[in-house]
């Protein structure tokens, strides 16, 4: 009888010891956004106008009969792809789009490229530095560039003012893998100092379509007040 009570005080006890042990075991860590809500519409035409962020634009659109060459020369746009009509069209709605929702304009860099400089020229008006490192992509030098593209991209701006970046798909594209925009689209940063979140995405016909948005809301408002 004492060895069966024994038995059954030896199995509470363990009983209990394990109880304890798994309430003890620390919670699992919370899972959280590997990537911040994407803004659209107004929100993101707010977050612009406030400033603080990198602007990075793929060219306008090219006339892709036009024969691309080694560029060994990227002064000679003959022998480059180069913006078309529509290309033009589009760079001068974005830049008219921008001025007329006042969207601050900081420094303005670019590829090297004829159609990049041209679509920075028309829309911005200027371009502030050219970057040898948003130039092409070659094998050799394509992880210095993605760094160099990377540390741009989380380089703060000009106090309330928005950096733009004018350069080509397969830059962006080696920074945040999967993201492919179509000539003219830009891709709205978020950046810290450190880092950068991305944080919207503006095709080139979306401008005007913003640009009306903007304009009801601002009738509405003086309507009401």
């Amino acid at each position: 009888m004492n060895n069966f009570v024994g038995a059954c005080v030896c199995v509470a006890l363990l009983f209990l010891q394990t109880a304890c042990a798994v309430r003890l075991l620390p919670a699992p860590p919370v899972a959280q956004k590997a990537t911040r809500e994407m803004l659209k519409g107004l929100q993101l035409v707010g977050a612009m106008q406030r400033g603080s962020l990198v602007i990075y634009f793929r060219h306008a659109a090219t006339d892709r009969s036009q024969h691309e060459g080694t560029a060994e020369d990227l002064a000679d746009c003959q022998h480059q792809r180069n913006l078309s009509g529509r290309g033009v069209d589009d760079a001068m709605q974005i830049g008219d789009a921008m001025r007329m929702l006042h969207i601050p304009v900081g420094w303005v860099l670019s590829s090297g490229y004829c159609r990049t400089r041209d679509t920075a020229k028309i829309a911005f008006g200027r371009v502030d530095e050219l970057v040898p490192d948003l130039t092409g992509f070659p094998v050799e030098e394509k992880e210095h560039r993605t760094q160099t593209l990377k540390r741009l991209l989380a380089t703060l701006p000009v106090s309330g003012t928005n950096t733009i970046i004018v350069a080509h798909g397969a830059n962006i594209a080696s920074v945040i893998i999967g993201l492919s925009l179509k000539e003219g689209e830009a891709a709205v940063f978020l950046p810290n100092g450190k880092s950068f979140v991305l944080i919207g995405r503006v095709r080139p016909e979306e401008w005007q379509s913003l640009t009306q948005q903007t304009l009801v809301k601002g009738k509405s408002w003086h309507q009401k007040n």
